[in-house]
């Protein structure tokens, strides 16, 4: 199952989602079948600092159903809105599973904080515009056979593969 959230809406002048999206994603979790895996996906991920109305209550509840031995698990969280490519650890993200950012789209140059890259971020960066080899995008390739979910990269940055079968 595939969840796709909008979180990017001005919320109180803050980005993020308010209840009626937080009761919606909590009854697709409510509505899951047992044993189904889920991949989320929102513009704005869990770790995002940006992300400010609405966050703790659905890593909360997303966080509650992955630890939850009689549901699923949940693969991974892809998202985007950083401008690089991160797999963020657990101790960043608060989530207890995969949080998958990749960069956008549009070519530009942003640099993580010191403290992001040493958890790992990776900035795509001297991408310039209207260079067709700068654009980025990505296919993902769900493997429950192996555990995994491979990123494959097209244009600018690199392939990646997520082992979520080991995450911790």
């Amino acid at each position: 199952r595939i969840i796709m959230l909008s979180n990017a809406l001005k919320v109180s002048g803050a980005l993020g989602v308010d209840a009626e999206p937080v009761a919606w994603f909590e009854s697709i979790l409510a509505s899951t079948p047992i044993g189904a895996n889920i991949i989320g996906m929102s513009h704005i991920g869990p770790q995002c600092a940006d992300w400010t109305v609405g966050h703790d209550n659905i890593v909360t509840a997303i966080n509650a159903w992955h630890d939850n031995a009689d549901t699923g698990k949940v693969v991974a969280w892809v998202a985007g809105h950083q401008h690089y490519d991160w797999v963020v650890p657990s101790t960043n993200s608060g989530c207890s599973f995969p949080v998958v950012v990749c960069t956008c789209s549009y070519p530009s140059s942003i640099t993580p904080s010191s403290d992001q890259q040493t958890a790992g971020a990776i900035p795509v960066v001297n991408r310039p515009r209207y260079d067709a080899r700068q654009d980025s995008w990505s296919v993902f390739v769900y493997r429950p056979d192996l555990g995994t979910i491979d990123m494959v990269r097209f244009g600018a940055g690199n392939d990646t593969t997520v082992d979520y079968a080991h995450w911790s």
